[in-house]
């Protein structure tokens, strides 16, 4: 009977895991599909599966230590990808109102939490600066994806994707350090309080330098072989975190933070691969620590929520953060518009849940009694802003008048002389233009002539999130390697849409086997003329140039084409601000529409003598 006992129990856990990860990859989809945030989905199947249809029940089927086991992994492998993101290089070009929102705004922030949870809820020190610690931060995983949507300023998205990055890592260091503060003032004297947390950030600096350096050396030395060098990172980022909370409690989240900032700012060559890896690692880490915290939470804990206690979450929600970055901004080059979408625009996200829950059940753990209510509180938190703050901020940046322009631009891939023609002649037609390339070099023309320009591999900068796309609507992949061109399409056309993207048609003898099953093409510049890359080498050695007429009430559509029969239509700017690409037209082009061609310059000069 005991052997069938543990049989069932065994079949229930692995049900509930199986659970939890369909639960999580439906939640990614769906957030996907319908453009609203993850966490809101995870938050509803979570509640959903545990305490409304009791379909779940981890504490009850895997037990409180492999819970906290799972979360506080989960949570150490979510920060080391944050911290990843923090880039030293980058960090000394951001503006002054920035690093003002980063310093000062993050030490007012907290000050404003802690005094109104002391003010409002009555609670201790402790126990509202760990409140202030989880609070300060924005969830990133929420805030990029919504910016792509939001279609705002560059500026301003700039601010919110910086702010989100760096604040995840530095509030989990305040929470780790405001919760050691709380534990080891309850059991010991003063100078023992300062003692351990001066060993915490001792333990946490010597081990992620020491394991930094150790695999910086191995891997220059061809000491790991390529396929487990992945494997191997991830190993030691566990392995560090755990060893590092058995040599002093409490130092393991902030010694994988650090280690991710050295890695993550490293020339390792695994780096590339490890972005890519840990990407995807965190998306599953966030699903099922989500549902797995949330279908934990006993609907008793919210009956326990006191209208102070909602106060608290309005004020944290809607006041502090927007009082905290207009404060920390003064006399800043920021415009007051944009200081107050800032304030007002904070969800908060994973990290937050995730570091909520892992301290909540310690601090039970060790007798605290009010930890009972630090998970209500914070999930509210995140409940509201994500909500409240994703429904508010597209009308809040209308109203604000600080909507970007129509996202009408195109990024170029590829440095040949006509690229940067046809730059120039949409950058005079007011169109946001973009050419990347891997060399410097070739892209020293497209500086000299003021168009802006990418340095880098757009590929893994997009992968990155270093790439700011949010002015682009369009790519034209035209540099000389057909299967480059094909796979930047590729890449990019989850960002800016299948129907967005183009290439050149390759070459006669290319052959593309998924063209056969895929009928999009993403050819560009279709006409009576069959333009491939060596026909636009050979037209534009001919002398041929690319040339913008406007429709008039005097000058039709029809009487370009009967003019221009051999020019090969480009392009049409609609008057609305649209793009359309060749020249197969759903509408014809009406009065007030301009034509891109590359014509003869044969024709050119006709009309100019007609």
């Amino acid at each position: 009977m005991l052997k069938l006992e543990k049989f069932k129990q065994r079949g229930y856990m692995l049900l509930s895991i199986g659970l939890i990860v369909f639960l999580g990859a439906i939640s990614q989809w769906s957030a996907w599909k319908t453009k609203i945030p993850v966490i809101i989905f995870l938050l509803a199947v979570g509640f959903l599966a545990g305490p409304l249809l009791g379909w779940l029940d981890p504490v009850e089927v895997m037990g409180q230590e492999v819970i906290f086991s799972i979360v506080e992994i989960s949570v150490a492998l979510i920060l080391f990808d944050g911290a990843m993101q923090l880039k030293f290089a980058e960090f000394k070009e951001v503006l002054s109102g920035l690093k003002r929102i980063l310093t000062l705004g993050v030490i007012i922030h907290f000050v404003l939490i802690v005094s109104a949870a002391q003010l409002i809820m009555d609670v201790s020190f402790g126990f509202a600066a760990l409140l202030g610690g989880i609070l300060i931060v924005t969830g990133p995983t929420v805030i990029i994806p919504a910016l792509r949507e939001a279609n705002m300023k560059q500026n301003v998205a700039r601010y919110l994707k910086w702010e989100g990055i760096l604040t995840d890592p530095v509030g989990a260091i305040v929470a780790v350090v405001a919760y050691d503060v709380i534990v080891l003032s309850n059991k010991t004297e003063a100078f023992d309080v300062f003692s351990a947390l001066m060993l915490i950030i001792f333990t946490s600096f010597v081990l992620s330098f020491i394991v930094s350096f150790v695999l910086k050396k191995s891997l220059t030395k061809g000491l790991i072989p390529e396929f487990l060098q992945i494997p191997l990172i991830t190993s030691l980022v566990i392995c560090s975190f755990v060893f590092s909370n058995q040599i002093q409690h409490g130092s393991g989240l902030l010694t994988v933070t650090i280690l991710g900032i050295l890695i993550g700012n490293s020339n390792m060559n695994v780096l590339i691969n490890l972005r890519s890896f840990k990407e995807d690692i965190t998306t599953m880490c966030i699903s099922f620590v989500f549902i797995l915290i949330t279908a934990s939470i006993p609907l008793e804990a919210f009956y326990r929520i006191r209208p102070s206690h909602l106060v608290f979450i309005f004020l944290v929600s809607f006041v502090l953060r927007t009082v905290a970055i207009l404060l920390s901004t003064v006399r800043t080059e920021m415009k007051f518009k944009e200081k107050l979408l800032i304030g007002l625009y904070g969800p908060r996200g994973i990290v937050a849940a995730s570091v909520a829950a892992v301290l909540s059940s310690e601090m039970l753990a060790e007798g605290i009694q009010v930890g009972e209510l630090f998970l209500p509180i914070v999930f509210l938190v995140i409940l509201t802003t994500v909500i409240s703050h994703g429904i508010l901020l597209k009308p809040l940046c209308k109203f604000l008048k600080l909507e970007a322009n129509d996202r009408n631009g195109i990024i170029f891939i590829g440095t040949m002389p006509w690229v940067g023609d046809l730059a120039l002649k949409l950058k005079e037609l007011g169109i946001p233009v973009l050419v990347t390339s891997a060399s410097w070099h070739k892209l020293a023309p497209f500086r000299k002539l003021g168009i802006n320009c990418h340095y880098g591999q757009i590929l893994n900068d997009l992968k990155s999130e270093s790439l700011d796309i949010n002015e682009y609507s369009y790519l034209i992949a035209m540099s000389e390697n057909d299967s480059f061109n094909l796979l930047a399409c590729e890449k990019f056309a989850p960002y800016l849409g299948h129907d967005n993207v183009y290439h050149l048609k390759q070459s006669r003898n290319f052959v593309h086997d998924q063209y056969k099953i895929d009928k999009r093409s993403y050819c560009v510049f279709v006409n009576n003329l069959e333009l491939r890359y060596e026909n636009l080498m050979k037209y534009y050695q001919y002398g041929w140039k690319f040339k913008d007429t406007k429709i008039t009430d005097t000058y039709s559509y029809q009487d370009f084409m009967n003019h221009n029969g051999n020019s090969i239509v480009c392009l049409c700017i609609r008057v609305s601000g649209e793009v359309v690409f060749g020249s197969s037209f759903i509408s014809p082009p009406q009065e007030g529409d301009v034509l891109i061609s590359f014509s003869p310059k044969l024709e050119k000069m006709k009309k100019r003598v007609a």
